[in-house]
Order: structure tokens, then C-alpha cells, then sequence
């Protein structure tokens, strides 16, 4: 156990480690760091795992902590965390944190926003190269006025010319339209998507605070110089009245919800899903609402879209497909989400996504999810594991963590079902993330909405190696918040609670 502590030691000096910048970790949203050398399932067991102090925070963290190694704050070279905070209420307290990611204290320094609107969930994103967090915010007013900012990340500030108000119109006669525009209205929209950067542009996207008509998804696109915001696309997922296909979401809908997973990006277009919403692209209409999207990376207009065939009654059902976001296979450019509100995940080939079929779905694969009737889950992620195989992991509400082996040659899910099952299943289902040396020593990392925390064997998930319910006297998390997911990095599991902490966890001296 010494050598093992001495190595941990080593491992986590300051600059050694992975960055955590996005949601899910990369743009891909595999959810994987596979340079963790520490924690291993070796290392990690109840004897040798556990808490190991607390952060305070003004509210909760509703997204993902985000990590840099090696920056100069406080006169020396640190390991640093950043958070957003935001309660979901209308007087939410909103702040952007650092901390000193290896020692319990105050924070290294602390950028008050203006109080937070519903579901302001956006999981910011982080350009290295210019020290500069991306993240989106709400005030409380009458209007909801929506705010980017650029915050400098070494010393806690807004930059030049942030934030700037979000403001937009496409062309559209939809409801709400005013003079053939459609405006993004301010007041109601959420962003619960994280934000995404691709080749220095910057995106985020909105739901809706509830569903009260009339309402749309949008997708934004800027740059930044440094001094200024410039905007480059608007996208609008229901611009048009209903085209033949009346349902309760007749005229809008769409919201791009996505449970907080992050925009993808495959360095050549932008991916995402949407929610229930008119679906008018059937019939040669710009709705698109229960699809995947494939958009231009910087106009965002639509290169491709799926809508699975259900899709009109499951959209008058407000059975969501919307409700996670897409992963891209590691390795692939095919996508899967799941588990949808209605039950079944999908496999879309990017390439061709395969549009709408009312008798079949048009994609890759569809897997259905047996537990009816509302199989709401978080979030996918994959990991490759070379020799032994690529595999998705999906923890669906009522379900236990579920693993799948992605079949490479085929494009398809190995048999269409579960390779392995996990012993453990909440009603909410849980936030992932995978740990790896490279292909090698898998870890899944499960926060629970019942307040569990679990690492499981990464090649076979009913392996449970570590729970804070173990030693729950030492290591219990205490109460969730809203769309949580782990950041696991450089012998640390950093995870965030409901009531306005950070619970940090690693290996324990004894």
C-alpha cells in the first residue's frame, strides 16, 4: 500500500494529469479520461478508497466540474477545479468557482453572476490555449435576460466585452413568429445542454423552463477575439406551422433538452437531439422536432437529421427523444442515445442518418428498453478498450447500469441486448464517466439520484469494486442535484451534491 500511495503521490504533482474542459470530457461526449494511472480496479476498494474532504459552495453544481493541472494561481503551480453554480430557482444564487483540486479550503477565487433562472444547467467549457471559460447565464428579471460570458480563468473576470445579451431571429411563421421572424425569447428558454467549443467557436443550446407554448430549441454559434462576441449562426428547431401532422405540439416544440449532455462534435458538423415538437421535415418543412440533428458547424443549418418512426405519437405523448444527448462511439462516427422517454435507444450512422420511415426506424440499430413505462435516463457514454471491445454504458431510470458491446464490423449493438448488468438501480438512473490507463483498467463511475456513489468494473459492470454506502459512516455523499455527473481525474473522484458541496474522494492512507 505504501508503493501504491507513493505512486499516487507522483502522479497527482501538478501538470501531470488530464484536463477535464467539457462535459463528458471531450467533444465526442465519450465521458472517458483514459490517462488515469492512480485509480485502477486494483486500487479502489473499500479499504483503500474513500472521502477525503469537502468543498463549500454558494449553491449546487448542476452540470460537471471542469479540471486543469499545472496552473499558476496563488503564486504557485496548482491543480485547479473550476464550478458553476446554479440552484434552479428563480433566486438562485449563480457563481464561478476555483479550487485548489488537492486540498480542502476556501476558494482561490470566487465571480459572482446575476441569480439564475429555472434550469440554467449548462456544464461550461474551457479553451486552454486562451485561459478562457465559456458558460451562459439568466438573470431573474422580467425578461430573463440570457448572458455569454468569457471569464478569464486565472483571475476570476469577466473578459473584454462579456458578458453579451443572447439575442436572435431566424425566418419563420411559427408560433410566437411576429412579421415573418421567429425571436428567441429570452424569458423561458433554458440552457441545460453543456457548452461546446470546435475549432474556436463557441455553441450552446436551450430547452424551454416547462412546457408552455409557444416555444422552440435554439442552437447559437459566436466567435470571441478577445475583446468582442461575433455571431455566426442561429438555428431554430420549429420555424414553420405544421405542415399535415397536427398533434398537441402542433406549431413548436422542439426543445433541445438533452439532460445536460453537452453539443457533439466530430470536428465536422454539430450533433444533437431534440425534444417533443412538430416534425414537419417528412414532408419537406424546416420542423424538426424527436430527431437527431446533424448541423453546419458554423451557419448550423441542417446537413442531416433521424426521426424514429413513432415519432408524431410519441411527440403528442411527450414521450421525448430529446431527453439525452448523443454520444459518439469511440472510434466511429456513429451515434447512440438512449435511453429515450419512450423506451428505446438508437444507433445512427452520421453519415447517412436515414431521415423517417412510419413504418420502421431509419437508422442503424434500434434497442429496445424492457421496464416500461417511462424509462427516463441520463446520459450514454463509451469506452474502447481495445482487444477486449468497445463498449457503451447507459444507467435508464428503474434500470441497473447497463453495458453494451459496441460489434465494430457490424455498426451494430452486439445482439441487441445487455453484455452485463450492474447489482444496483435507482428510480432516476445516474450520471456516468469511465476512468482508463489507455485500454486498460476500466473503471464506470455512477453517481446515483439516491445519493450512491458506485465504481464498477469497467469490462464487466456487475463487478462492483467501491460504493460510499460500503463505508457510509466515512463516505456518504448526501443528497443529488439536478442532470450531476462525475469528473474523475489524477487519482480523484470530484462529485457534487445537492446541497451546495463537492464531495472529493480518493485513495485513503492507512
Amino acid at each position: 500500500m505504501r508503493l501504491i500511495l507513493l505512486l499516487a503521490l507522483v502522479a497527482l504533482a501538478p501538470g501531470t494529469a488530464a484536463e477535464v474542459l467539457t462535459q463528458h470530457n471531450d467533444n465526442a461526449r465519450t465521458g472517458v479520461n483514459a490517462e488515469e494511472t492512480v485509480l485502477t480496479p486494483a486500487t479502489v476498494s473499500a479499504a483503500s478508497f474513500g472521502k477525503l474532504f469537502t468543498l463549500t459552495l454558494n449553491a449546487s453544481v448542476n452540470g460537471q466540474v471542469l479540471y486543469m493541472p499545472g496552473l499558476m494561481l496563488g503564486g504557485r503551480s496548482r491543480n485547479v477545479l473550476f464550478a458553476y453554480t446554479s440552484t434552479n430557482g428563480n433566486a438562485s444564487p449563480c457563481a464561478v468557482y476555483a479550487f485548489d483540486a488537492d486540498a480542502e479550503g476556501p476558494p482561490l477565487w470566487q465571480l459572482p453572476l446575476p441569480p439564475g433562472a429555472q434550469y440554467t444547467t449548462d456544464t461550461p467549457a474551457i479553451d486552454a490555449s486562451t485561459s478562457t471559460m465559456y458558460l451562459v447565464s439568466k438573470d431573474k428579471n422580467d425578461d430573463g435576460s440570457t448572458w455569454l460570458h468569457a471569464i478569464d480563468i486565472i483571475g476570476g473576470t469577466e473578459r473584454p466585452g462579456s458578458p453579451l445579451k443572447i439575442e436572435g431571429s431566424v425566418p419563420g411563421t411559427s408560433a410566437g413568429s411576429v412579421d415573418g421572424k421567429v425571436s428567441f425569447p429570452a424569458r423561458h428558454a433554458n440552457c441545460r445542454p453543456g457548452m461546446l467549443i470546435e475549432h474556436g467557436l463557441i455553441y450552446f443550446a436551450f430547452g424551454w423552463s416547462s412546457d408552455v407554448h409557444p416555444y422552440h430549441g435554439w442552437v447559437f454559434c459566436y466567435a470571441y477575439d478577445g475583446s468582442a462576441f461575433t455571431q455566426k449562426g442561429v438555428f431554430c428547431t420549429t420555424p414553420d406551422p405544421d405542415q399535415g401532422h397536427p398533434v398537441n405540439f402542433s406549431k413548436d416544440g422542439g426543445g433541445i433538452w438533452q439532460a445536460g449532455k453537452g453539443l457533439a462534435s466530430d470536428g465536422e458538423a454539430i450533433y444533437c437531439t431534440t425534444g417533443n415538437g412538430n416534425l414537419s421535415a417528412p414532408d419537406g418543412g424546416r420542423n424538426y422536432g424527436m430527431c437527431f440533428l446533424k448541423l453546419h458547424p458554423v451557419d448550423l443549418q441542417v446537413l442531416d437529421w433521424f426521426a424514429e418512426y413513432r415519432a408524431h405519437q410519441d411527440s403528442d405523448a411527450d414521450n421525448d427523444l430529446g431527453n439525452c444527448g448523443p454520444l459518439i462511439v469511440p472510434g466511429t462516427k456513429v451515434l447512440f442515445a438512449g435511453a429515450t422517454k419512450y423506451g428505446r435507444s438508437h444507433l445512427v450512422d452520421s453519415a447517412n442518418m436515414g431521415h423517417f420511415n412510419d413504418e420502421h426506424d431509419a437508422c442503424l440499430q434500434t434497442i429496445t428498453t424492457p421496464v416500461p413505462p417511462f424509462p427516463n435516463g441520463q446520459n450514454a457514454v463509451g469506452w474502447n478498450s481495445g482487444a477486449t471491445g468497445t463498449f457503451i454504458y447507459v444507467w435508464n431510470a428503474t434500470q441497473p447500469v447497463t453495458q453494451y458491446a459496441y460489434d465494430a464490423g457490424q455498426r451494430l449493438i452486439a445482439g441487441g441486448a445487455p453484455s452485463h448488468v450492474s447489482t444496483t438501480s435507482v428510480g432516476g438512473g445516474g450520471g456516468l464517466a469511465v476512468t482508463a490507463n489507455g485500454q486498460h483498467d476500466g473503471i464506470l463511475w455512477c453517481i446515483g439520484v439516491d445519493g450512491v456513489v458506485h465504481a464498477l468494473d469497467a469490462l464487466d459492470v456487475s463487478k462492483e469494486l467501491w460504493s460510499s454506502a460500503m463505508n457510509a459512516e466515512r463516505d456518504a455523499l448526501g443528497a443529488t442535484g439536478k442532470w450531476q455527473f462525475p469528473t474523475v481525474v489524477a487519482g480523484k473522484a470530484y462529485i457534487p451534491t445537492g446541497n451546495g458541496r463537492l464531495v472529493v474522494y480518493g485513495l485513503t492512507p492507512h
